[in-house]
């Protein structure tokens, strides 16, 4: 018998690796710290607020590979501001 599964037209998330997610997400940890969980969802302009921090954040990982604050590397934080600035751009839709 051939087990049958019905996930044609979904998205395929094995492209993405669990540890590369992880990593994101503990920028997300260090935010909820210092300014409470979900905070990010609340800053005004934020779609270009993130976009600013990600440019930032990817021109300090030029010349150091970890952030001096939060001791994550800094492309971790680019990632986790660009899905921030895209969350707001859908949100201000």
């Amino acid at each position: 018998m051939n087990g049958i599964k019905h996930d044609q037209g979904k998205v395929d998330l094995s492209f993405l690796e669990f540890e590369m997610l992880e990593s994101i997400c503990r920028v997300f940890e260090y935010g909820q710290g210092l300014y409470g969980k979900d905070n990010w969802k609340d800053l005004p302009d934020g779609e270009n607020r993130f976009k600013k921090a990600a440019l930032r954040h990817l021109i300090q990982s030029n010349t150091e590979r970890l952030d001096k604050e939060s001791n994550l590397p800094h492309i971790n934080h680019v990632l986790a501001s660009l899905l921030m600035s895209e969350w707001h751009k859908r949100k201000n839709k």
